[in-house]
């Protein structure tokens, strides 16, 4: 079964590419175009994995990531940040995310990054920056 991916950005070129590139990929991609709309698309079904911007209308990220924390049924899904923001290691850590990729991003190593997440291995990112193609 294919694993189900929540891509969450303001940004419609970028939500519409990684949605594309996963579901290539063989993800099942649920889209959402800001935290409160992402909110309530898992309300439904809670995905395996959250792809999420943080500059974001509406909620932002950080914002999001709170209610996710705060809620019994999400506050073990795997958050994959994918942002123009720097982040702090210990700002990760304290938000929840499991990983960072700073944009523009390589697309080949953000599927590398989601396989790792999903499956529970060691996330060998450190919040480094994966720079160039795609995104």
């Amino acid at each position: 079964m294919a694993k189900r991916v929540l891509v969450v950005d303001d940004e419609l070129p970028i939500l519409r590419l990684l949605e594309i590139t996963l579901s290539r990929a063989g993800y099942d991609v649920v889209t959402a175009s800001d935290g409160q709309q992402a909110l309530h698309r898992m309300q439904d079904e809670v995905p395996d994995v959250v792809v999420l911007d943080i500059a974001m209308p509406r909620m932002n990220g950080y914002e999001m990531l709170e209610h996710m924390l705060a809620d019994e049924r999400l506050c073990e899904t795997p958050v994959v940040v994918v942002t123009a923001l720097e982040i702090e290691p210990q700002e990760r850590r304290s938000t929840g995310v499991s990983a960072h990729v700073t944009k523009p991003i390589e697309v080949r190593e953000l599927l590398v990054l989601l396989e790792q997440v999903t499956e529970g291995t060691h996330v060998s990112n450190s919040g480094t920056s994966m720079r160039a193609s795609a995104v």
